[in-house]
């Protein structure tokens, strides 16, 4: 029986981390354009807006909450 060298874990753990928290940055600095974007969609579509709030950074972190956090194989 012969020993398998054992993978990196660490430095996959560690990629994946810095992914994550680029994606955050890059959703937080972009989530009032987004908004904006949207916003400005309705107003040419001269549709109501049945948002008082903002919304996209609300659904944004409820759902990844609901699929990640509380994900219970995570």
């Amino acid at each position: 029986m012969v020993a398998k060298p054992y993978p990196d874990f660490h430095t996959k753990f560690d990629e994946i981390l810095s992914a994550v928290g680029d994606y955050f940055d890059l959703f937080k600095n972009n989530t009032n354009k987004l908004e904006d974007l949207w916003l400005q969609l309705l107003d040419y579509l001269k549709l109501k807006n049945t948002k008082k709030t903002l919304v996209f950074r609300q659904m944004h972190y409820s759902i990844y909450i609901k699929v990640v956090i509380k994900n219970a194989s995570i």
